[in-house]
């Protein structure tokens, strides 16, 4: 966990699978449609939120790294059934490094149509999902 006062699997509680292709490069996490206001404790003000992920080829030795991120549309935070989302990112095919897949959520408010994210982000969650090693 990367926040420690806000735990991915506390503030978004819903099931997503992780794949990591050391072959291709391609380190993927996929999340089933769900519905936000059910399952994501958002703080007080927010109106929307996204999805955030990254993927790494660490080399701890030579203190370099690989790395890319993605993150979804910014989706609104109501009881509306969202589609699957699939957040991909590829960095070096067939590395020798130790990979890392990330996953997060960020909020926001829209005010006169505008996305502001908010002030407090202590709700902002990113954890390590996966984990490949060589």
């Amino acid at each position: 966990e990367f926040n420690v006062n806000a735990a991915l699997n506390t503030i978004f509680n819903v099931p997503y699978t992780t794949a990591i292709d050391r072959a291709t490069g391609a380190l993927s996490v996929t999340v089933p449609a769900f519905v936000p206001a059910t399952t994501i404790l958002a703080p007080a003000g927010t109106t929307h939120f996204k999805l955030l992920s990254a993927g790494a080829a660490i080399d701890f030795d030579g203190e370099k790294f690989v790395s890319a991120n993605t993150s979804s549309v910014v989706l609104p935070l109501n009881q509306a059934l969202t589609a699957a989302i699939t957040l991909a990112n590829t960095v070096t095919a067939g590395s020798n490094l130790p990979l890392f897949l990330v996953l997060g959520i960020q909020f926001f408010q829209v005010v006169n149509g505008n996305q502001y994210p908010l002030n407090d982000t202590s709700f902002n969650a990113l954890s390590i999902v996966a984990i490949d090693k060589p």
